[in-house]
Parts: C-alpha cells; structure tokens; sequence
C-alpha cells in the first residue's frame, strides 16, 4: 500500500525568534513540508532568507495571511479573533478592504523572498470567513500563487473547486495549545487518521525565554506548547511515528492527482 500524503506545516514563522530557530531547524533537518510566514513582523526581513537557506527543494514556503494580530509590534488581544467572526459573519467585512490587506502581504513576502508564495492560508484560519474567503480567491489569481492551502470550510472549498485553485484533501492540527497537551499523541492519533492529501498544521518554536537581554523581544503566550511540540517534532520518536503510520511528508505539489 502506497503511503499517504501529509503536508506538515508550520504556522508563525517569524512571529518570535523562538519560532525562527526552531521551524529553520526542522525544515533543516527534514521534520516539516510547509512554512506558514508571518509577514508584517519585524523579524521577517533577517528571517526570511535563513528559511529559504534550508528549504530548497524540500519545503513550501507560504504566506499566512493575517488579520486578527498586532504582528508588527507582537500585541496579542484575546478579543480580536471573536470580533473579527462577529463581522463576517454580519458581513461587515469588505472583501476589497481584505483584498488590499492581502495584497499587501502578498508584496512583503515577495520583497524578501524574490518570488510568490508556493501558497496562502489564514492566521487563526480566517481565510475561512466571508469576505475573506473572496478576497483568497480573486487576489492570488492576479499573481502567481501556486495554491491556496487549509482550507477547510465548505464554502471556500466550494470557491476553490470552481476556480480550479489545488487544495488540500484532509485537514488536521486543532487543539487548545496548552501547556498540558500530549502534542505526541495527538500527532499520532492525526496519522492514523487523516486520508491522503491531508494538511497537518503544527506551531513548533525552541527553547527560549521571552523578553529580556538575549531573549524574543515578543512575548509569546503559547511558548511552552511551540516548545513541546519542536522537541517531538525533532525527535527520533517522530520519524518512527510517520513510518509506523504509514505516511510521507509531502510537498503541496504532491497532492495533485487521484487521492
């Protein structure tokens, strides 16, 4: 039996420092498929060509479209995802206002990296909302986006299909982040679960306290869960795991084709 096709990807890259040394060092060593950029951080311009350094051919690098955190000066507000829900689904939120947002991430993440995205996704998965999902659609046909990837609800699927935009089969990854999760089991219990052409989303980051001489000048509240997620991600366990489940890291190029 053919493995299945699982891309791995890593949300937040260049949210912290944390999160820079620890997705380069996965990607480096072959643990991840996808890297989801935080483009509007400060971080981004110095870690944007230490990502493309080690991805090569081995990993997309991708545009995580954004709009519900203060990325540029690291201010987390608890309110701002709620809000943001509240509008779309009261269809407040403009289509164009967002098309603007994302071309404009869209120009960040080319300015560094000298080309488009291999794909978008959503910060907090708002490439979902209405309004939102238009704009992903129409704003990337205009450049040269590969494919827009997790993509998960039934409306945007339904968008996508139409257009003939590639997307994944098979999604999985949620969970509270908290610092007493048993990121390893559930990784596991993902494998053996998801079809073929899945996306698996992760949020790995090294050791590191925020803040402070030496330290991330952000402070990141899900620190200890990237942590514990980067030391599986890195471990001999997880290769076994894969290999166990039955699954190959794949790229999103990969998932063309039957499932």
């Amino acid at each position: 039996m053919a493995a299945r096709r699982v891309v791995l990807c890593a949300d937040d890259f260049a949210q912290t420092l944390a999160t820079v040394d620890g997705i380069v060092a996965l990607v480096g060593a072959g643990r991840l498929s996808a890297v989801g950029c935080l483009v509007e951080s400060p971080l981004w311009p110095a870690a944007a060509p230490r990502l493309a350094a080690v991805a090569t051919d081995r990993c997309d690098i991708g545009l995580h479209f954004n709009l519900t955190q203060d990325v540029a000066r690291g201010v987390h507000r608890a309110t701002a995802l709620p809000l943001t829900i509240a509008a779309a689904c009261l269809r407040l939120l403009s289509w164009e206002r967002i098309a603007v947002a994302l071309q404009r991430q869209l120009d960040l993440f080319e300015r560094e990296m000298r080309r488009a995205p291999d794909f978008v996704d959503g910060h907090q998965h708002v490439h979902q909302l209405p309004g939102a999902r238009e704009a992903l659609v129409a704003v990337p046909r205009g450049v040269k986006a590969a494919a827009i990837a997790r993509l998960g609800g039934r409306g945007l699927r339904q968008r996508l299909v139409a257009a003939g935009i590639p997307h994944n089969a098979d999604f999985a990854g949620v969970y509270g982040l908290s610092a007493a999760a048993d990121f390893p089991a559930l990784l596991r219990g993902w494998l053996a679960g998801v079809r073929d052409r899945a996306l698996v989303m992760c949020h790995p980051a090294s050791p590191g306290a925020a803040g402070g001489p030496g330290g991330d000048p952000i402070a990141d509240p899900i620190q200890t869960a990237r942590e514990r997620e980067h030391a599986y991600l890195a471990s001999d366990a997880f290769a076994a795991d894969l290999a166990r489940a039955g699954v190959r890291l794949a790229r999103f190029r990969d998932l063309a084709g039957p499932a």
